[in-house]
């Protein structure tokens, strides 16, 4: 009961927002000064490593990412977060829940990620449809 209520301790975070789907976790922080976003995202950023190893777990460095949301009026944040010496670099897109999100939220990289899966569904539905009939190919496409 005690590693649960840690986790919830972590979860009501005020300064952070986690987002739980099956085995992905994701982790929001916002915030409209950039000092005090810096100095939340480290604090909770060691927060959560150091609930990691009380538990006698780590941190997987390599699939863990950062992602700065921008607009066209902001600029990039220069920061470093990291604990024991893996510092984490800030990354421009991410797949999330099957969908390609950007920095800027435009749906660019989710296009460029889904026009080889259709032009794959279109090639297969062109070669079927002279053999089935049209429920078969509408199964085709549809799946």
């Amino acid at each position: 009961m005690n590693d649960i209520m840690k986790i919830n301790t972590i979860l009501k975070n005020k300064k952070s927002k986690f987002v739980l789907f099956m085995n992905d976790r994701s982790l929001i922080i916002t915030s409209p000064n950039t000092t005090t976003f810096i100095k939340d995202i480290s604090g909770v950023f060691t927060c959560i490593n150091n609930w990691f190893q009380a538990n006698l777990l780590s941190l997987n460095f390599e699939k863990t990412s950062l992602l700065e949301f921008l607009t066209k009026n902001s600029s990039h944040i220069p920061m470093k977060v990291g604990c024991d010496s893996n510092i984490k670099s800030k990354i421009t897109n991410i797949k999330f829940l099957g969908v390609m999100i950007d920095n800027t939220l435009t749906w660019k990289s989710h296009v460029e990620m889904i026009i080889p899966k259709l032009s794959v569904a279109c090639v297969a539905v062109r070669a079927i449809k002279h053999f089935v009939m049209l429920d078969t190919i509408k199964i085709v496409y549809h799946s």
